[in-house]
């Protein structure tokens, strides 16, 4: 898979919301997802994650998802089984400084995602090494990408993070393509050690 040149790479752009930023003491709330092919987005998954622990409230200032939210919801097993059907065999995405979301999936599923993912922090890191900021919003705002549910909200709310993430990730890679024509190399490009 890492030798497929980048036009014909499927990608999943995800994002996840949590209870707190341990991803071996916090848990997964909410999983968001688009499905990327030939430069678009062609599909999406949303759901809420239930769990048995009161959501503390400095998440729920960030995210806006209580456990009320939650009733009727997947729990985590079934709900990481929906999410890795829908992702099948593409390329993650996520933005994050220290690989947060695949954290936080690892973690929950009980060992490594074997699909290769993309870190757009990072790869906009080494597109942009004077730029002082990468996070999601500085990104977003360098590209004019607008992010609705925190423009609207002030949330930070896992399928329009997701979504963001996927609009940014078709940025970069016309920026960057010709410099990393295949997956792996993109992949290598925005390592992160861990």
């Amino acid at each position: 898979m890492l030798t497929v040149p980048l036009d014909q790479v499927t990608f999943v752009s995800l994002d996840v919301e949590t209870t707190g930023l341990d991803p071996r003491r916090d848990a997964i709330v909410e999983i968001g997802a688009v499905k990327i092919v030939g430069n678009r987005v062609v599909d999406e998954f949303d759901t809420l994650v239930y769990i048995d622990k009161t959501i503390p409230f400095e998440a729920r200032r960030i995210h806006g998802i209580n456990n009320e939210m939650l009733v009727g919801s997947p729990r985590t097993a079934e709900a990481l089984r929906l999410f890795f059907d829908f992702a099948g065999e593409a390329a993650l995405v996520e933005h994050s400084y220290k690989a947060f979301d695949v954290l936080f999936l690892e973690q929950a599923w009980g060992k490594r995602i074997g699909t290769p993912y993309v870190n757009t922090c990072m790869l906009s890191r080494r597109l942009f090494p004077h730029m002082p900021r990468h996070n999601l919003d500085a990104c977003c705002r360098r590209f004019g990408i607008v992010n609705r549910e925190r423009a609207e909200r002030g949330r930070h709310r896992a399928l329009a993070d997701a979504l963001a993430t996927g609009e940014l990730l078709l940025k970069l890679l016309q920026l960057c393509a010709p410099r990393y024509p295949r997956l792996g190399d993109l992949v290598n490009a925005c390592s992160i050690q861990r």
